[in-house]
């Protein structure tokens, strides 16, 4: 897995005022598989301690390994999280 993006990113509307439910498009380029594009959904939450964790999952289950891909995604989220460049 070469680059990993997130397109259409769109923010659910949920009571608590901890926790922000998105869904997305993940846009992931391997060197063997070429581009490929599936679903996702995920979870910001911050803890009472003041931690940040990211919980994603996915509608349809893709072709690719599930670890890696899911900690790259927590990384890329997390990264968008920081800058503000979430929605």
């Amino acid at each position: 897995m070469e680059a990993l993006t997130l397109q259409n990113v769109v923010r659910k509307d949920i009571p608590l005022a901890y926790r922000r439910t998105y869904t997305a498009s993940a846009v992931v380029s391997g060197r063997n598989t070429g581009e490929s594009i599936f679903g996702i959904e995920f979870d910001i939450e911050h803890t009472p301690l003041g931690t940040v964790e990211v919980q994603v999952r996915f509608p349809n289950r893709p072709s690719y390994p599930l670890v890696p891909l899911i900690k790259r995604l927590k990384e890329t989220i997390t990264a968008l999280e920081r800058e503000g460049s979430l929605p």
